[in-house]
Parts: C-alpha cells; sequence; structure tokens
C-alpha cells in the first residue's frame, strides 16, 4: 500500500511489502499498551473496517481506541459506522442515537458530516423499516447538517422529504423534491 513514488524508500528502509508481517506488527503495537498502540489500533480498524470488511475485527480494534481515548466520540460513531456496514442495524442505531446524544452534551462541537451522516443511517433505518413517522425528525437534521459531501444521499434525502410532504398532504411541496 505504499505510494509508487514511495516503494524505493521503503526497501531501503528494509520494508519487503509482506502483509502478513506488516499486520502482524501492527497487532503486536496495537494489543500493547505503547505509544504506538492508538496508531496502530487505528490502522487496524481501517484495514478491517475499509478494506478486508472484516467487521467483528474492525470493531475490536475500534474497541482499543475508545478503551484508550473515551472522550473521543468520534470512535462511537466509527464503531456505528462498522455496525451499520455489517447490518446489525440494532447496534447501529443504538450507537448513532447514543453518538448524536453526546454531541449534543458536548455542545454540538462534533464534525456535521459525522451528524449528517448519523442522521442518513439512523433516517434510513427506520425508511427501511416502513417507519416514516420515526424517520422524520433524523430526515430534518439530516437537512440541517448535510455538508453536500455526498450527491447520492442528498437525493434521498431530497426523496425522503417529498415522502414526508406527501404523506403530510403538502402536495406541491413533495413535487418540489421529487
Amino acid at each position: 500500500r505504499v505510494p509508487s513514488g514511495f516503494k524505493w524508500l521503503a526497501k531501503l528502509m528494509g520494508f519487503n511489502g509482506n502483509k502478513e508481517t506488516g499486520l502482524e506488527y501492527l497487532k503486536k503495537a496495537a494489543e500493547n499498551n505503547n505509544i504506538t498502540q492508538g496508531d496502530a489500533a487505528f490502522l487496524l480498524f481501517y484495514i478491517y473496517s475499509e478494506n478486508e470488511k472484516n467487521y467483528p475485527v474492525a470493531i475490536q480494534f475500534n474497541q482499543i481506541l475508545k478503551d484508550r481515548f473515551p472522550k473521543n466520540i468520534k470512535f462511537l460513531y466509527d464503531e456505528a459506522s462498522v455496525y451499520y456496514k455489517a447490518k446489525d442495524f440494532e447496534k447501529a442505531k443504538d450507537r448513532f442515537q447514543n453518538f448524536l446524544s453526546l454531541c449534543e452534551e458536548s455542545g454540538n462541537s462534533c464534525h456535521n458530516k459525522y451528524k449528517f451522516l448519523a442522521h442518513y443511517n439512523l433516517a434510513e433505518f427506520y425508511i427501511g423499516k416502513n417507519n416514516l413517522a420515526m424517520a422524520k425528525p433524523y430526515i430534518k437534521e439530516a437537512v440541517k447538517t448535510n455538508v453536500n459531501q455526498y450527491q447520492g444521499y442528498t437525493a434521498n434525502v431530497d426523496l425522503w422529504q417529498g415522502l414526508v410532504a406527501k404523506t403530510d398532504g403538502k402536495q406541491f411541496e413533495a413535487i418540489d423534491f421529487f
């Protein structure tokens, strides 16, 4: 995973590019309380959640981060996100709601990107359960926190707003969203 322009440097430093050995070293660093534990756990969380799609292992490394940095609620968001990707929607829902509560308690110090994604996923969760009434407040908050970074998500939020407007009997408003 070293960028091509730096492969010569990795070879010069003695790195041979062996994936298993690299993961082994990272795991040793993550499992021992040392100055590199957080960095190693973060890398392993990313590798297992994004590249390997091994969500149970990713959650284990995220737990190290949560234990080591208990005031960093980003790791709670990451845990919720991984549960969502693993299609364990109930656990994801609980963690997203907890994340949003902690954001409120901290004076809304959370980045809008993460608040948007949490609201979006909660809205999607309730829409998947055909419960538009429960989805409605999350749709509203997704609109407020939308950073316009995810075009497909924004399109879904517009669709959901149209569904809400239609359900509320606001036909012209619904048409605007559709």
